[in-house]
């Protein structure tokens, strides 16, 4: 760039007349170089000076007619300067002539003004000047308008070039402009037909002037039995009734659905919109299409409404979908309200959202009591001793929540779950209600999992504590029993190795506990065939039937000595059936072996007593025949009268009788 363009716009104008022009633009006229605006000054300056020089020529030469030399700076300020300036400076003639005479020392009045040429001559300068002032001005005008024209033209074909620029650059935009507008067109047609949802454009009374092609193929229509139609023809806003719906349900279209539509349709007339309005479409099948709609209207630049496009979803699937997360809800409800256990559901601070009936019944409250409540609410918060609902009293001390805050952070905490933790809810009443608790975290679907809530499901064990601890008594009444009983009793695994003894078994055998435990049962049997077969069987009989009940066996003590027994046994088996051991209960009858020896003494002799006894019967039943003679003879003989002799012998027949009568009833 030059240094003439670098310069500012003020410093590169020059004003000639009225107009500003650049200096780049200057140019020549009839030989007059409009250059510099201080040229015409030098200039005139020059043509005063080229005035005193001639005056001073003419002087020295002539001695007369100077006063003409003045013509010629009244020629340059009238050529430089105009009209009016011309005048002006062949006025200022006279007296500059006047005061060049006084400085020569010439008489002016006889040379200006007595012999007339002085004035003549002024005038002459006058119409000099204003003759050349007004060619000026009009050489002026001229070459302004010529450069006005030559600056138009310029401008003009600067214009046209602009112009012609522009024209084209216009034009390229247009056909740009058409090309992007049919790739754009061609771009929303595509993604108009494309589009899986289906698309309706209406006019601005209703009615359809152009749907995709996914409207044609979800409602079953061909595009000529759409358009120009109304798209109320299309929804069953005014037709009520029962349907069959593209789900396989019946929806009942009544007039709640319809007043609701017309109820949409009317604000969307007025807010121009309507969002995600669920509604249905008319199948060409006359089936209910389930669909959310998206609806606009379309408006001219002066803002009066042209129609409206709609965005149609068919939502039968979720509509599907929505039924059947209702049934699983319903029945999930169901299943949380019939559930014998509590269940108790948190969000993420703790605070309680909803319960079942089983909690409420577990503490006592009423659901509005409950809900809103921190978890720790219902909770022990305080040591003491408190009544519980299996009856006892039980101490809750510092250990409780020092073991309760270990729990939560090293298994809820970390893990994230809570199995079969047992705890204590605070009642209303007061009593504490002990639960077995499995609890876990609720997590968000995000990438982070936050937490959001939590889930308890809390099983009441009052009764399963009551049952424990009669189980636990029982037990220890039944340890108090194999522990303290007379009889010995000891327990084998399935391989017939002593697991558990008592004090009887050690005490009738002699061995301490550590010495039997480990043993084979058989090995406190006698050393020999016949106890080993007395062993087996037993084990036969044992298989067999499963128990054996008063066995009489012999065993042999650690000293070696045997001892008589009689011992029970049965199997132990688990649930299933499996063979987990056996258990002997056995007692000592060494005595009562000897007893029963005596005793079979005994009834010997008791059966030789019933023998003669046998024989005295039938011996009496004699005796009592021959008593019955002697007492009836006795009765019916009476000593005759006569010899002493026949006296003698009859009295000694009577003693003989007495004796038989005697000898009967000491026999009998």
């Amino acid at each position: 760039m030059s240094k003439a363009e670098q310069t500012t716009p003020k410093e590169n104008q020059v004003k000639i007349g009225d107009a500003e022009i650049s200096k780049n633009d200057m140019m020549t006229i009839n030989g007059m170089p409009l250059t510099n605006p201080r040229t015409p000054l030098i200039l005139t300056i020059s043509s005063i000076l080229t005035y005193f020089l001639l005056f001073t020529f003419l002087y020295y030469i002539q001695g007369q007619a100077m006063a003409i030399s003045a013509i010629i700076p009244v020629i340059a300020v009238g050529w430089f300067y105009g009209f009016k300036m011309g005048i002006c400076a062949a006025i200022l003639s006279f007296p500059i002539n006047t005061l060049m005479y006084e400085l020569f020392g010439i008489q002016w009045f006889p040379g200006m003004v007595k012999s007339g040429g002085g004035v003549a001559g002024t005038f002459g300068l006058i119409i000099i000047g204003a003759a050349v002032g007004r060619i000026r001005d009009l050489s002026k005008h001229l070459r302004r308008e010529l450069y006005e024209r030559k600056r138009v033209e310029k401008e003009l074909k600067t214009h046209r070039d602009k112009l012609g620029e522009m024209v084209k650059l216009k034009t390229e935009e247009l056909q740009m402009s058409n090309k992007n507008l049919k790739e754009t067109k061609d771009h929303l047609d595509n993604i108009i037909e494309s589009s899986l949802d289906s698309i309706i454009v209406s006019d601005s009374v209703g009615n359809v002037t152009r749907v995709n092609k996914y409207f044609l193929d979800i409602f079953g229509y061909r595009e000529e039995e759409v358009l120009g139609k109304h798209t109320m023809e299309f929804t069953p806003m005014n037709k009520e009734g029962t349907y069959e719906s593209t789900t396989g349900e019946l929806i009942h279209v009544g007039k709640e659905y319809t007043d609701n539509a017309h109820a949409v349709v009317y604000k969307f007339l007025e807010e121009g919109k309507a969002t995600n309005w669920e509604n249905y479409y008319f199948r060409k099948d006359g089936k209910l299409v389930s669909v959310e709609q998206n609806i606009v209207c379309l408006y001219n630049n002066a803002g009066e409404r042209t129609g409206a496009v709609a965005v149609v979803r068919d939502i039968s699937e979720r509509k599907r979908t929505e039924g059947e997360l209702k049934r699983t809800k319903d029945h999930l409800d169901n299943i949380i309200e019939s559930s014998l256990d509590g269940i108790i559901v948190g969000d993420s601070t703790g605070n309680i959202v909803r319960v079942n009936k089983s909690f409420l019944a577990l503490i006592g409250y009423q659901i509005e009591e409950v809900l809103g409540k921190h978890i720790m609410e219902l909770s022990i918060t305080e040591p003491g001793t408190y009544e519980s609902t299996t009856g006892e009293m039980v101490e809750i001390n510092e250990d409780y929540f020092n073991d309760t805050r270990e729990i939560i952070y090293e298994k809820l905490i970390k893990e994230g779950t809570l199995r079969n933790w047992e705890s204590y809810y605070l009642n209303k009443n007061g009593r504490i209600v002990p639960v077995e608790q499995n609890i876990s975290y609720l997590y968000s679907d995000s990438e982070e999992g936050d937490i959001i809530g939590s889930v308890g499901i809390n099983r009441d064990i009052s009764e399963r504590r009551k049952a424990e601890k009669e189980i636990r008594e029982a037990k220890e009444f039944l340890e108090n029993i194999f522990r303290t009983s007379v009889d010995g009793i000891f327990i084998t695994d399935d391989k017939g190795v002593i697991t558990i003894v008592n004090k009887a078994v050690e005490k009738m055998l002699g061995y301490s506990k550590d010495e039997l435990i480990g043993k084979h049962a058989s090995e406190l049997a006698p050393k020999g065939k016949e106890y080993k077969e007395e062993g087996m069987e037993m084990v036969k009989r044992l298989h067999d039937e499963g128990f054996v009940i008063g066995k009489e066996r012999i065993l042999s003590r650690k000293d070696g000595r045997l001892i008589d027994i009689e011992q029970s046994a049965t199997f132990l088996k688990d649930k299933e059936g499996n063979l987990r051991g056996s258990m002997s209960s056995f007692r000592d009858i060494t005595e009562r072996k000897k007893m029963e020896s005596k005793l079979a003494q005994s009834e010997k002799l008791k059966s030789l007593g019933e023998l003669s006894g046998g024989v005295a019967h039938d011996f009496n039943n004699v005796l009592a025949a021959i008593l019955g003679r002697v007492q009836l003879l006795k009765i019916q003989f009476k000593p005759p009268p006569g010899k002493h002799e026949k006296r003698k012998s009859m009295l000694d027949l009577l003693k003989s009788l007495d004796i038989i009568e005697r000898a009967s009833l000491d026999g009998a």
